[in-house]
């Protein structure tokens, strides 16, 4: 983390919390998922963290780019692109609606 400076939590969930983050290397905003990696649990973290490793380079106009994922203190930190002025949960739900009312017009 310590190419990282918090700025201010954005939220909470299941499996962790998520930060606004500044990359004191590029003075870029990166969204921070912080998760705590348990050793008894971790399998399918440890899918997830493989499939997001595979994905690094893959960035997609419908889908939040990922930046990196490393494990530092027993805590797993995701990191993807931050989206200004948006909140996720929102922004799917949004979608979700959209993609309803195509499939009512056979879209």
């Amino acid at each position: 983390m310590e190419n990282y400076k918090i700025e201010k939590k954005l939220g909470s969930g299941t499996f962790g919390e998520v930060f606004l983050a500044s990359d004191l290397r590029n003075n870029q905003f990166y969204a921070i998922k912080e998760i705590d990696t348990v050793p008894e649990d971790s399998r399918e973290l440890q899918r997830e963290i493989k499939i997001l490793q595979a994905i690094k380079s893959f960035c997609h106009m419908h889908l939040l780019c990922f930046e990196d994922i490393f494990e530092e203190n027993q805590k797993t930190y995701i990191i993807t692109e931050y989206l200004s002025g948006y909140d996720l949960n929102a922004y799917r739900e949004c979608r979700r609606h959209q993609n309803s009312r195509n499939d009512e017009k056979g879209i």
